[in-house]
């Protein structure tokens, strides 16, 4: 099969499309034809050797994907084959790949593979954080911090109800800013800005006008390749993004920050409690229970609400 590698740390002209066995799935595995790949930011860091794991050289990123159960191992449910999936896994740049089956997230006929690639990660991370962390709702002021590419903040939009197409809903208001330029998403003001310049904070809440319900934070520094190094700036930035969240949230309001492991001991924690009563801090990595979140919300109700969005 065909595979997209690297054999070296460094920018995207190390990746290479190779031709390697194609992998057989193990005891209560699948073997899953990749139709579409997600591309997520851990894969950069993963190629720049800045991932909170080490990077084993050679290596194929890739940690989501859309395809069809084409062989499943012993142990695993023989109905899945030929089944339409989306999955977390590893080493998704490849026209094969292999995951535990019980974790293979069923695909809806309606959902293509474009959309099913986004969703298992990046959609579902968004929904993590905007209904399991504190739910945002109609009428909400959301203020997204390192917005790029956008996935937090098109789920925000719908949530909010930011372009009013719950009827009968209060209409709400969703701010993204990030130092990448951003595609304009529907329903959301973008600006461009690196949150760390003297006057960042300043000007961000000037685009906000007022206070916000929820600020989100995804922000991280460029990759070094030192781990440590790289996890003390996106520690760095997320305390700023917490300083900020602190003045300008409304009383009782949320702060949510997704933060990669690392070496770095974490401070903001402590941070919410000092600003609220009751309130409380954390850092929330990839969950582990994306299968558990479809089925208890449907994986046929939300593939289309959130992949699409």
């Amino acid at each position: 099969m065909k595979a997209i590698r690297f054999h070296e740390l460094g920018s995207p002209d190390v990746l290479a499309l190779e031709e390697m066995e194609k992998p057989r799935p193990g005891a209560g595995e699948a073997l899953v034809k990749v139709h579409v790949a997600g591309v997520n930011f851990a894969d950069t860091l993963l190629r720049r050797g800045g991932y909170a794991v080490q990077t084993k050289l050679p290596e194929t990123p890739g940690l989501e994907a859309a395809g069809v159960v084409e062989e499943v191992g012993e142990g695993a449910d023989a109905g899945l084959a030929g089944r339409r999936v989306a999955l977390i896994g590893q080493k998704c740049y490849a026209e094969y790949t292999t995951a535990p089956a019980a974790s293979l997230m069923p695909l809806p006929d309606e959902v293509s593979f474009d959309e099913g690639a986004a969703f298992p990660i990046q959609s579902l991370t968004a929904y993590h954080l905007l209904f399991t962390m504190d739910q945002a709702r109609p009428g909400m002021t959301v203020l997204d911090l390192g917005a790029a590419p956008g996935g937090w903040t098109q789920v925000a939009v719908a949530r909010v109800n930011a372009l009013g197409e719950k009827k009968g809903k209060a209409q709400g208001r969703v701010l993204g800013v990030d130092l990448q330029e951003v595609t304009p998403i529907a329903g959301a003001e973008i600006h461009q800005l690196d949150f760390l310049d003297e006057d960042a904070d300043e000007k961000v809440k000037a685009w906000l006008g007022g206070r916000a319900d929820v600020v989100m934070s995804d922000m991280a520094a460029s990759a070094s390749g030192n781990q440590q190094v790289d996890h003390l700036r996106i520690i760095a930035l997320c305390e700023a993004a917490a300083e900020l969240a602190f003045d300008v949230l409304e009383e009782g309001g949320t702060f949510v920050a997704k933060v990669l492991a690392g070496g770095a001991g974490p401070s903001v924690p402590d941070g919410p409690g000092r600003y609220y009563p009751g309130g409380r801090g954390g850092y929330d990595g990839l969950a582990a229970e994306r299968r558990s979140q479809v089925d208890r919300t449907g994986a046929g109700a939300w593939f289309p609400r959130l992949a699409r969005s």
